[in-house]
């Protein structure tokens, strides 16, 4: 009987392999290939534990199962612990992302905005049903992206949706079409945001979708406009490396609207609902009456972001009949020196870095770290370099003026200095340190808060005026903004102005890792390799080592 049950459990075991490794190769769980050799399976282990059973029981009536019982119930205990680590590491949602978009990890914005959120958003999958298997990685890309983020907000839904089917959908967010690639819909109460999909972005953008959550739980859109009529950067040409058009559109993503603003003398005032005004590098100085309309705003609680070149100078104009820098100085104690910042290594160049210690220099100072103020919002946590041409001081007075606070954001290495010798430095393309010269660290751009009178809503407290000084407007341009440090920089620094502060972090960066496509008959063998073949390779190796040690023994 012993050889029997061993015959009918070793046979059991190879026709399971069998069924197995046919299910698998074939992909067809209901062909008879697959069933007989299962159902073989299934009737000689029912014979082996039959018999089993059989001796066990006689071995109880003769006292010799005591060993066979308790290794058989130490097998179950190893298996019920198994199980219960198994639950467990299910639970542990920890993953080692190596991919190069960053789909297994979300961006700290990401992860801010979610945890934040405290108003329930819906999202809808628009996908048709086609066996595209480029359309099915897309698709299968967004589940896991959402349920990612489901980790950080019990407040996010999403459902799936076969636009072929659902038209109630469609016709609810007034989709007259879904691209082949499909499209996202975010809503929150009234509020909707779609992102379609294209063959240029043929997924779900981290960004996208936050910019649109951003947008859809607002209740208004902050509306910044951009200052003109002094010659300053064309914040409409997205094409033109000089150009700030990208800057403006990069706004837009932020949903953020977005204007441009031309003072008139005869009514000189700012727009009722301009959350902020960008001046971006005048090249002539704006006038008394833009002074003043824009003295009137600050005082009602305005914000303002200015980026000044060293162009007053350079140019020949004369300090004396200078406008907005003294009016800077007098109203918030902003101070653009008449300089550029320069190095012996890096000529007018300025390069920032997160840490100083990395480059051997002493951080004395343990509010800053390296070239950034780790306490101020903008730059809080802020870990990636920048490199600023020709860029101008941009430091606070002492003593600030009455009711205003800052700091320093940005500062540069302690080997450089601010040149004043301009006319030099432009004709000779260098520059020596002089006695008188401010010495590095540099300010390079400055944060103030000024207290107003100005009531804020019914809260019996006053809005604060916020300006945000960068001596340096390069950054700026479509050619420069593409780098990460000024993209993220620029940006935190208008959501503090905008009082967005869920929108300061490191910003999700849009990378793709290339699909791998496969043919039914590739995902079928590589399907075989990872869950059957290396297994039964390592039980073959174990028992060619188990019948050699038999034989030589």
């Amino acid at each position: 009987m012993s050889r029997i049950r061993a015959i009918a459990g070793i046979a059991a075991l190879i026709a399971t392999a069998a069924g197995l490794n046919l299910l698998v190769l074939t992909d067809d769980p209901f062909g008879p290939a697959v069933y007989a050799p299962l159902a073989l399976a299934v009737a000689l282990g029912l014979v082996w534990l039959a018999l089993t059973t059989l001796e066990l029981a006689r071995g109880l009536r003769r006292g010799r199962s005591l060993h066979g019982i308790g290794a058989a119930a130490a097998t179950l205990a190893f298996l019920g612990i198994c199980i219960v680590l198994y639950a467990f590491s299910a639970q542990w949602r920890v993953s080692w992302d190596l991919t190069a978009e960053g789909r297994r990890s979300l961006s700290d914005q990401t992860i801010q905005i979610l945890s934040m959120l405290d108003k329930d958003v819906a999202t809808y999958c628009f996908f048709t049903t086609s066996d595209d298997p480029q359309l099915a990685i897309t698709r299968e890309k967004t589940r896991r992206f959402l349920e990612h983020c489901q980790r950080f907000s019990r407040h996010v839904t999403f459902e799936f949706i076969d636009p072929q089917v659902d038209q109630s959908k469609l016709d609810s967010f007034d989709i007259q079409r879904v691209p082949k690639q499909g499209a996202i819909a975010v809503q929150c109460g009234s509020r909707k945001r779609l992102i379609p999909l294209s063959e240029r972005t043929a997924r779900l953008e981290e960004r996208d979708f936050i910019n649109a959550l951003v947008n859809v739980v607002r209740n208004t859109d902050p509306k910044i406009y951009f200052l003109t009529g002094h010659g300053e950067r064309n914040a409409l040409d997205t094409s033109t490396p000089e150009a700030t058009g990208l800057f403006r559109a990069l706004l837009a993503r932020e949903s953020y609207a977005t204007d441009t603003l031309n003072i008139p003398e005869t009514d000189a005032r700012i727009p009722s609902d301009a959350s902020a005004i960008v001046i971006n590098n005048p090249t002539s100085d704006l006038l008394p009456h833009e002074i003043q309309a824009l003295d009137a705003y600050v005082a009602s609680g305005g914000r303002l972001l200015t980026l000044l070149d060293a162009w007053w100078k350079v140019a020949g104009d004369s300090a004396s009949g200078e406008q907005l820098r003294p009016w800077l100085r007098q109203r918030f104690g902003i101070v653009f020196g008449d300089d550029i910042v320069c190095s012996k290594e890096a000529g007018a160049t300025v390069e920032l870095y997160p840490d100083f210690g990395a480059l051997n220099f002493d951080q004395e100072d343990l509010t800053q770290r390296g070239s950034y103020d780790d306490a101020h919002p903008i730059t809080r946590g802020f870990d990636k370099r920048m490199a600023l041409k020709a860029a101008r001081s941009a430091t606070l007075s002492s003593p600030m003026p009455p009711k205003t606070a800052g700091a320093v954001l940005l500062r540069s290495l302690p080997q450089c200095w601010a040149e004043t010798n301009l006319l030099r430095l432009q004709q000779e393309k260098a520059a020596e340190k002089d006695p008188g010269e401010l010495a590095g660290p540099v300010g390079i751009a400055v944060a103030v808060a000024m207290k107003t009178d100005a009531p804020l809503g019914d809260t019996g407290n006053t809005r604060d005026a916020r300006v945000v000084a960068i001596g340096n407007s390069f950054l700026s341009t479509n050619e420069q903004i593409k780098f990460v440090g000024h993209l993220n920089f620029l940006l935190n620094a208008v959501a503090w102005l905008t009082e967005n502060e869920e929108l300061i972090a490191i910003r999700p960066i849009g990378k793709e890792d290339p699909p791998l496509l496969l043919s039914r008959g590739e995902q079928r063998a590589v399907a075989w390799i990872s869950i059957l073949g290396i297994l039964q390779a390592i039980v073959a190796a174990g028992l060619l080592a188990h019948f050699l040690r038999r034989k030589r023994q």
